[in-house]
């Protein structure tokens, strides 16, 4: 009724003419996991020889005894291209705070937080963490 008022006319406008509404609905702006690069990209690489299990299927890998995970460069990689992310130095943790507490996530609940994390990432565990942190 309050619309009513007004004299409008509503016009659909596709993603590509609506640049500033495409933007806005965008949740690619998850700025600490959105571009696997840089610092996040170095602490996985810093973590991976203090976790033993990354340890373990890295050397699995390296034999040739593992279909389920390889390497590429120095990065573990597993089932749908994730990233094994290493028990080190909290990683885990930040990347649950981001994909669940930024203002981009918005606080998103168990099930949305683990399917933002599971697009990129994988680790043992990782839903009874998210569970658990959520």
């Amino acid at each position: 009724m309050f619309l009513a008022e007004f004299d409008f006319a509503m016009e659909y406008k596709p993603g590509k003419a609506n640049l500033v509404a495409d933007a806005l609905s965008r949740r690619y702006d998850l700025e600490f996991i959105s571009r696997l690069e840089g610092p996040l990209l170095l602490r996985i690489k810093e973590g991976l020889p203090h976790d033993l299990r990354a340890q373990s299927l890295i050397l699995y890998a390296k034999e040739g005894k593992s279909k389920r995970y390889w390497l590429e460069g120095d990065l573990l990689y597993t089932r749908g291209h994730h990233l094994y992310v290493p028990q080190f130095a909290k990683l885990r943790k930040e990347l649950m705070k981001e994909c669940h507490d930024s203002k981009w996530a918005g606080y998103p609940g168990v099930h949305r937080t683990m399917a933002l994390l599971a697009e990129r990432f994988y680790w043992p565990h990782m839903e009874s963490d998210v569970e658990a942190y959520v």
